[in-house]
C-alpha cells in the first residue's frame, strides 16, 4: 500500500482526524513518506484541505512553496483568495499566483488572469488566459473567448470568440455552452 493510500486512510475512511500530529507524521513516515520533498508535501496540504483544515494544510503549502514549488505557490493562492486558514486577501493571493504563474502553472496563470480580469486589468487578464489556455485550461479557453467576444484586452473578434468557445466545449466545459449559444443568438 502507498503511502498516499495510507494517509487517506489515516485521515478518511476511519475518521481518525483527531490523530496527534507527532504520531500522525510518524504514521506517515512507517508509511515511507519523505515529508523534506516538496510533491510529498503537496500532497499532505492537498489531504489536509479535503478534511476541510486548511491552516495545516496552508503550513504545508508553506513548506513546499519555501523550497519553490508552484504547485504549493498556487495553492498558497487558493488558500489567500478564498479565506481558507487565512484571512481573505486578494492582493496576497495575486502574489501567489504571480509567482507560480511565473513558473508556468497553468491553474495559477488562470487564477491570476482571473483576479486581473475581476479588477478590470483586462490586458494583463488576456496575457494570463492565453498562456493558461496555451497549456490547455478550459476555464482559461473559456474565459479568453470572452474577452475576444467584449473586446476585453484585446480587440473584439467575434470569429475568435467562437472559435474559442468551441474548443472550451471540446473539452466539456458546460458554461462554454450557454457562451456560445448567446453569441450564436445575438448574430445577424
Amino acid at each position: 500500500m502507498s503511502w498516499k493510500t495510507k494517509c487517506e486512510y489515516i485521515l478518511g475512511i476511519e475518521g481518525v482526524l483527531d490523530l496527534p500530529e507527532t504520531r500522525f507524521h510518524a504514521l506517515l513516515e512507517q508509511a515511507g513518506a519523505d515529508l523534506s520533498n516538496t510533491n510529498e508535501q503537496c500532497n499532505l496540504g492537498f489531504f489536509y484541505d479535503s478534511s476541510k483544515r486548511y491552516d495545516k494544510a496552508l503550513e504545508w503549502y508553506m513548506k513546499g512553496a519555501r523550497q519553490g514549488s508552484e504547485v504549493c505557490e498556487n495553492n498558497i493562492g487558493i488558500s489567500y483568495r478564498f479565506g481558507q486558514g487565512v484571512e481573505k486577501n486578494i492582493d496576497t493571493a495575486l502574489e501567489w499566483f504571480t509567482k507560480s504563474a511565473e513558473k508556468d502553472h497553468a491553474g495559477a496563470q488562470y487564477e491570476a488572469g482571473a483576479i486581473h480580469y475581476d479588477e478590470g486589468r483586462y490586458e494583463e487578464a488576456f496575457q494570463w488566459f492565453t498562456k493558461s489556455a496555451a497549456q490547455g485550461d478550459t476555464d482559461a479557453t473559456l474565459d479568453l473567448g470572452e474577452c475576444y467576444e467584449k473586446g476585453n484586452g484585446v480587440k473584439k473578434d467575434i470569429s475568435e470568440a467562437l472559435k474559442l468557445y468551441g474548443k472550451a466545449i471540446e473539452k466539456g466545459h458546460a458554461e462554454a455552452k450557454e457562451n456560445l449559444r448567446r453569441l450564436v443568438d445575438a448574430l445577424p
